[in-house]
């Protein structure tokens, strides 16, 4: 069974390659002075179960040796800050971090397990974003709303993958967190793979009106774009965000 003394060194240096951002620096190049780019670390490290021990055992141990969930955390938190501050170097304008807390049915952990294992990791990222000038999105999908006051302290400046039909409402969520977050979302994957291209101009519609007040949206889907989107779905979505938003 893996113990601390398997993980590498939290101590070890690690730097990122300049290679590894070849693309990175040829996207800023073209489109650095009229877009604004996120560039994603490959490696987040707040709750780095798929580097270790997988998803059950790593959650068993953040009860029967937090030593363990610590150190992987701070090992893997380490690389990643190395790539948010090699990303903002690059001229990248923000970054983004992608390891998920929740499920449709609510996170995997309860808050006080978050607040003691996941929260200060992702407060060393913001930190490490905010001392390059840059700012930080943080995406986690699923239901969120047990652990989104304790993300939000965190000081993320914004928040990318909001699902709309588990119950994560955008009219609610700029209701409770308004001024305090941008939010990334507000379109289903499973619109844009199902659904009708009416469907997906109404959902932008919602999204736009009751989240757009004052700024804080980008319109987004809950993840990636997903195998299966129909162009058409996709093209009304986009569409529906420039007339719509050029209304708010």
């Amino acid at each position: 069974m893996e113990s601390c003394d398997d993980l590498p060194d939290p101590a070890a240096p690690f730097s990122v390659h300049p290679s590894a951002l070849e693309a990175v620096r040829h996207i800023v190049a073209v489109l650095g002075e009229t877009h604004f780019i996120i560039g994603r670390s490959p490696v987040d490290g707040t709750f780095p179960y798929q580097q270790t021990v997988g998803m059950a055992e790593f959650l068993t141990r953040m009860i029967t040796d937090p030593e363990f969930v610590q150190r992987a955390v701070e090992v893997y938190v380490k690389r990643s800050i190395a790539y948010i501050e090699a990303l903002l170097d690059a001229g990248c304008h923000a970054v983004m971090t992608t390891d998920d807390y929740s499920g449709n049915e609510g996170p995997f952990m309860g808050p006080a397990r978050f607040r003691q294992f996941v929260a200060p990791g992702i407060e060393r990222q913001v930190a490490a974003a905010h001392a390059r000038g840059g700012l930080f999105v943080k995406h986690t999908d699923g239901n969120v709303w047990a652990i989104l006051d304790d993300l939000l302290v965190t000081g993320i400046d914004g928040w990318h993958g909001i699902q709309p039909n588990i119950g994560m409402d955008l009219r609610l969520l700029k209701e409770r967190y308004g001024p305090r977050i941008c939010f990334f979302g507000g379109l289903n994957c499973e619109t844009l793979i199902q659904g009708t291209p009416d469907m997906a101009r109404a959902e932008v519609k919602y999204a736009i009106r009751h989240a757009a007040q004052a700024g804080g949206l980008v319109i987004a889907t809950g993840n990636v774009l997903q195998p299966g989107t129909k162009l058409e779905n996709y093209l009304a979505a986009r569409q529906a965000t420039r007339e719509f938003g050029a209304r708010t």
